[in-house]
């Protein structure tokens, strides 16, 4: 993957509100929680 692949996709999911991005760090939001357990 590259590094314009992954920071396209991160954007993705950051503009649909399914991750936070922080200093240092990328964490889930309870939406992209909620999307990981209905999966299972």
């Amino acid at each position: 993957m590259s590094k314009g692949s992954f920071k396209r996709a991160i954007g993705h999911l950051y503009k649909q509100k399914i991750i936070n991005i922080e200093t240092g760090k990328i964490t889930l939001t309870k939406k992209g929680w909620s999307r990981i357990e209905s999966k299972e």
